[in-house]
């Protein structure tokens, strides 16, 4: 439930973005959605490379915090400077966050789940993540009529932010220790 929860707050921005980011290169000034699209898969697909790996060595939640942290500020880039630098820059922010934290925390839910339990375990994970798509979807349409991109982007963050502050008393209560992972072959 812990990293679920997580998950779920920073899966709504990936939603809102995902979904609005072809409406919001138009609001900036861009003829097309298309170089903003490109500078968030290039983020994904770099921080992916190594995250999973980094998780291993590092530990869950070292990973993991930083991923929340930089999808907050990347929302928080794109709501306060809505132009295509500013654009580009926070989509890198929120692409290598979010990128970093999916694994990390996919790991702290196989971690904690008993072997006869992991695939339910890593099911109602991903259940945090689908019931949070819809809602980030259709928030963020709503509060970009009420109040702009600066508003949807904003909550978002401010969402993405909550999940870290989620995320550090789950590293509170796993006593600040870092995951270790046994491998299946390795001596115990």
């Amino acid at each position: 439930v812990g990293p679920g929860t997580v998950f779920f707050c920073v899966g709504v921005g990936w939603t809102a973005v995902s979904a609005f980011l072809a409406i919001y290169a138009r609001e900036i000034g861009l003829a097309g959605s298309q170089g903003l699209f490109l500078v968030l898969s290039a983020a994904v697909l770099a921080t992916r490379a190594v995250a999973g790996n980094l998780a291993d060595r590092v530990g869950r939640i070292a990973v993991a915090l930083p991923g929340s942290v930089a999808v907050a500020l990347g929302l928080a880039t794109l709501a306060a400077f809505q132009q295509p630098v500013a654009a580009c820059l926070g989509l890198i922010a929120f692409g290598a966050g979010f990128s970093g934290l999916f694994p990390a925390l996919l790991a702290l839910v196989v971690d904690r789940a008993p072997p006869r339990e992991r695939g339910t375990a890593m099911s109602s994970f991903n259940v945090f993540f689908d019931v949070g798509a819809p809602i980030g979807g259709y928030g963020m349409g709503q509060l970009v009529d009420w109040g702009g991109f600066g508003l949807g982007f904003g909550v978002m963050a401010g969402l993405a932010a909550t999940g870290g502050l989620l995320l550090l008393r789950l590293a509170r209560r796993e006593g600040g220790q870092r995951v270790t992972v046994v491998r299946v072959g390795d001596p115990a």
